[in-house]
């Protein structure tokens, strides 16, 4: 087998690195997003926990992108408002 046969002159080299690769950054970040549902999830009301653990689950690429841009926010929020209410009382 001569060095010409193992290339494929369509695709360049990067095109298989870029294919193992991304897939496993998706998976990271998949991983990452439950992982932070399951932090917040004692601040958050159990069906909503619940709801953002199946919508990460059943979406996995868009669910992690609106639970980081949308869903760490109000869980922060709620906190917030959890810890002032316990103040008050």
């Amino acid at each position: 087998m001569t060095p010409f046969e193992a290339v494929n002159p369509v695709l360049p080299a990067w095109y298989d690195a870029w294919f193992t690769v991304f897939p496993i950054l998706l998976l990271l970040w998949w991983f990452c997003a439950l992982i932070s549902i399951g932090r917040r999830a004692p601040v958050m009301r159990p069906w909503e926990a619940i709801g953002w653990f199946l919508f990460v689950t059943i979406a996995p690429v868009v669910g992690p992108l609106v639970w980081f841009l949308l869903g760490r926010r109000l869980a922060v929020r709620e906190d917030a408002m959890h810890r002032a209410q316990a103040r008050e009382s």
